[in-house]
């Protein structure tokens, strides 16, 4: 500040009472508060010069005080906003690192179950798979299923037909047993001679085959059954009637 400008500083109470009196200044109750320019501190006696020095070196060393003071709050401020700021600042950076550990956790994690994903799409890819592959056995199947519930029906038909065909053929047979067994026999000559005991010829045009049939158990001694086949069942009926009345 210049020595001009305080010189012409005032106080706010004297500022009033100027404003209210512009008129006549001569008797204001702060008249002698007014710092004296250096032309009326140069006319006024030593004493009184010596007196405004002291007033001068007091109010600047108030006034240094003050800016001083002012000055310590400032810094003690500014200081107090820069280590707000710096701990704002450390903090956002744990928050970002924090942040960019969990985004990090989280790409892991998305990786893991992209993975995971992945391989529950290619066992269900395989699991329809084998589950086509079992429809079409099991389709397969089914037609064998068919086939042999057709084939069965089949062997069914033809074996019951086998039984008619074989009770057909029985119905002209007759089983002889208990015939001794020779070397080079002739069950023709046999059968004759069984004609003539039971009163009932036979006559070789009546018989279709005339054979010895193995017994079912290979230990078993006694003479092998003798079957005759007829070309009629009339005639097996008239040889059996022979040989029952023969029997009474």
């Amino acid at each position: 500040m210049s020595k001009e400008y305080l010189a012409s500083w005032q106080c706010p109470a004297c500022s009033n009472v100027s404003n209210r009196h512009r008129g006549n200044r001569e008797n204001t109750p702060v008249r002698s508060s007014v710092i004296p320019s250096e032309e009326e501190t140069a006319s006024l006696p030593q004493q009184n010069r010596t007196h405004a020095d002291q007033d001068w070196r007091a109010f600047t060393q108030k006034l240094q005080l003050m800016l001083n003071g002012w000055r310590n709050e400032i810094d003690n401020s500014l200081s107090q906003i820069s280590n707000d700021i710096k701990s704002a600042l450390s903090d956002m950076k744990h928050e970002i690192q924090t942040l960019r550990t969990d985004q990090n956790n989280l790409k892991s994690g998305f990786t893991n179950l992209s993975q995971e994903v992945a391989e529950l799409k290619s066992s269900t890819q395989y699991l329809s798979k084998q589950n086509d592959d079992l429809e079409k056995k099991v389709r397969t199947l089914e037609g064998h299923k068919k086939d042999a519930q057709e084939s069965h029906s089949l062997v069914s038909t033809l074996e019951y037909k086998i039984d008619c065909l074989e009770q057909q053929a029985r119905q002209c047979n007759v089983e002889i047993v208990n015939v001794p067994e020779k070397r080079n026999e002739n069950l023709i000559t046999i059968l004759d001679a069984i004609g003539s005991v039971i009163k009932y010829p036979i006559q070789q045009k009546d018989v279709v085959s005339i054979h010895r049939v193995p017994h079912a158990h290979q230990q078993n001694n006694k003479p092998k059954n003798v079957i005759v086949k007829f070309s009629a069942r009339s005639v097996r009926d008239n040889v059996l009637s022979a040989y029952r009345k023969m029997k009474k």
